[in-house]
């Protein structure tokens, strides 16, 4: 944590250094997160921010101020230090907001900047692939000073795909047949679930060959599947580039090597494949497992004796990239063991 100033009161207001979220600290030595209320908001929609861009139009599109990746925002604010903006050289006046305030744009339409939100996106929300006009031209990302002094980064709501965390689906494998209780400890919001989740978990009876019998409806189930937003991380950059039509082929093979069973294989493209981009060529690469232990723990009891879980991310590709090869997740099973497959859903 980093002060950032007190309140009228003479509390510390703390910043989170990795992710600009802004704390005060509670008399039981644990912290509330606040919300700055941007000065420039619209009442109506507080994604709808008041300005008058520099060629007299006035804003009528959605910003967020976070960075994305993963299944949501990886932090609070999207703060960037004046050492790595360089705002003297890179940032020119975009335009004003409606209390007055300067918002800036950056200077150079071929900034490094704008090449890798387009090498990261890729696709705007409405599915089609954005160019680069389309991101300078409709002010995909600008900058404002917020009242800590701090350098905060926004971009269109509609410039870039939103993601969740696209059916993550849990085999219980136990030694024999047995009760157990699962629970997903999501930091976000759990949209679907089969069978419910609830606010407790599931409690089933977990067969050898992975199917689960649901204790609250009687029901038989192949498996447990969740969705849902709040596991943060970025996307890595080793991977595999893979030409588009061969996406299930490659992925029979690649998952055998992680160690799926034909049965797990079989579900995870049956899910995936259709899903994927219909690009000629797709960046493919696995997210790693901690990520997911520490904002979507599985809780288990009886507690098993291995948890792998494999998370798949994507991108489609109009052309092949060079990239460093990833090292392949291993599924380990041991005793009592529990797989999970999942991705990234757009």
């Amino acid at each position: 944590l980093r002060p950032l100033g007190t309140t009228t009161d003479g509390q510390t207001i703390f910043q989170v250094e990795d992710g600009g979220c802004v704390v005060l600290q509670r008399p039981d030595f644990t912290f509330d997160n606040y919300d700055i209320g941007l000065p420039f908001q619209m009442l109506s929609d507080p994604e709808l921010l008041g300005i008058t861009w520099k060629n007299g139009t006035v804003n009528n599109a959605q910003y967020n101020h976070a960075d994305y990746g993963g299944c949501g925002p990886t932090n609070c604010y999207a703060v960037r230090t004046e050492e790595i903006l360089k705002p003297t050289t890179r940032l020119v006046e975009a335009g004003k907001t409606n209390n007055g305030e300067i918002i800036y744009g950056l200077k150079d339409p071929n900034d490094k900047e704008y090449t890798d939100f387009l090498a990261a996106s890729g696709y705007g929300a409405d599915g089609h692939k954005m160019t680069m006009t389309e991101l300078v031209s409709g002010h995909g990302i600008f900058y404002w000073k917020d009242p800590f002094n701090r350098w905060v980064r926004f971009t269109r709501t509609d410039f870039f795909p939103q993601a969740e965390c696209g059916k993550p689906v849990i085999y219980l494998y136990p030694e024999k047949e047995m009760s157990v209780h699962v629970s997903v400890g999501l930091k976000g919001v759990m949209s679907v679930s089969e069978p419910a989740h609830g606010a407790h978990g599931w409690d089933v009876i977990a067969k050898t060959d992975g199917t689960v019998v649901n204790v609250a409806d009687g029901k038989t189930y192949p498996n447990l599947f969740w969705e849902g937003t709040g596991v943060q991380y970025e996307i890595p950059k080793q991977g595999f580039v893979i030409r588009g039509t061969e996406a299930d082929t490659w992925l029979t093979k690649t998952l055998a090597t992680i160690g799926f069973t034909a049965r797990e294989s079989a579900e995870f493209r049956e899910f995936w494949v259709p899903r994927l981009p219909k690009t000629p060529y797709l960046f493919v690469t696995f997210v790693p497992q901690e990520n997911f232990d520490r904002d979507a723990p599985l809780l288990i009891t009886p507690r098993p004796d291995s948890i792998s879980r494999v998370f798949m991310e994507y991108r489609g590709l109009e052309a092949p990239i060079s990239v460093v090869p990833l090292t392949l997740p291993k599924i380990v099973r041991k005793g009592f063991s529990v797989v999970e497959w999942g991705g990234a859903l757009r």
